[in-house]
């Protein structure tokens, strides 16, 4: 029984020597609501996709399925963190927020890279007040 609790112990920390943190976070530009909110945060489906595993074509209705079975996800929320393998991934983003109805299954997403020995923290989204079909480009808040 003590070389099984011990083997599970060694293999539990090559597990976290293996992954890494990675943070996204989806917010919105400022507006009359987050005025009123005191706050830019929107609701988001935020997943963390292998990148080899995402469409070249893509859809609302594609994004809602890969989101429905990612391994890595959060669901209506605006900041999603977790310990995932080293690897290229896309950081997919879908609103959900009810406040901002006008906005509801609008998606982005972003390519990043948690090869690097420092994760991948900078992930946050400003989505646009203004709609122009399901898909916005990624608008970094922060840049590196």
């Amino acid at each position: 029984m003590l070389f099984v609790a011990v083997a599970t112990l060694v293999g539990c920390k090559k597990d976290e020597e293996s992954s890494i943190l990675i943070n996204a976070t989806s917010t919105i530009e400022d507006n009359q609501m987050s005025s009123i909110l005191k706050h830019n945060y929107i609701d988001a489906n935020i997943a963390f996709i292998p990148a080899n595993e995402f469409p070249v074509s893509h859809n609302k209705e594609i994004v809602q399925g890969l989101i429905s079975n990612a391994k890595y996800k959060s669901v209506n929320g605006y900041q999603y963190k977790e310990y995932i393998p080293k690897g290229e991934y896309v950081v997919l983003m879908q609103v959900s927020d009810g406040i901002y109805s006008s906005l509801s299954s609008v998606y982005t997403f972003k390519k990043v890279s948690t090869l690097n020995e420092k994760g991948s923290f900078n992930n946050v989204m400003v989505f646009s007040i203004k709609r122009d079909g399901d898909y916005q480009v990624w608008v970094d808040k922060y840049k590196d």
